[in-house]
């Protein structure tokens, strides 16, 4: 499928069923000529399809990952509305996440998430889920909130700065988990050059 027959608009809400009979929602991000059409998934089971900004306000399930391109059209995921995209939301770009032909990982993730697929081959799926990531793209990109609310709002502060974040890199697991706070407000504080 090439993009102009991708049948969604950058933004379009999706939605799939669970295997227990509740929607899930999705957005879909655009298309990437590298990887294919790009979506994200909410954590969103149950919700109503009438709030769409409730929806695209959940945090990200399953990070932004490419349908292969033989099931975009297929009906599984289908558009409920439209919002346009964020800044933030574009920033969302895919990694080198496998595909597979023929198989809809992104709904296969979320019913493993929520319990409804117990007997699938977990391992490639665990890569579509965005929990258990790191924190700060967890903080940063996926609207996940692993720090306390003031550290969190500080680490904010140097969003763009890629060679601080990568200094802080192995401290902000330990503030994640409530490890040293007073140490990581110090340095995020203080900001680059500082921190060691």
């Amino acid at each position: 499928m090439s993009r102009i027959d991708v049948p969604w608009r950058d933004g379009d809400v999706l939605a799939a069923t669970l295997d227990d009979g509740r929607s899930v929602y999705g957005r879909f991000l655009g298309h990437d000529d590298a990887v294919g059409t790009v979506i994200i998934v909410y954590d969103s089971a149950g919700m109503p399809p009438n709030d769409l900004t409730q929806i695209v306000n959940a945090e990200i399930l399953i990070r932004a990952s490419p349908v292969h391109f033989e099931l975009v059209g297929d009906g599984t995921w289908t558009s409920i509305g439209h919002v346009p995209l964020t800044r933030a939301d574009t920033a969302l770009l895919p990694d080198t996440l496998g595909i597979i032909s023929g198989v809809h990982c992104q709904l296969l993730a979320a019913n493993h998430h929520y319990g409804l697929a117990p007997n699938v081959n977990t391992r490639q799926l665990d890569d579509y889920l965005n929990i258990d990531g790191h924190p700060i793209p967890a903080t940063l990109y996926y609207r996940m909130h692993p720090f306390p609310k003031d550290v969190e709002r500080l680490l904010k502060r140097h969003k763009d700065n890629v060679y601080f974040l990568d200094e802080i890199w192995c401290d902000a697991e330990d503030w994640a988990n409530g490890e040293r706070l007073d140490e990581a407000r110090s340095i995020l504080i203080r900001g680059p050059n500082n921190a060691g």
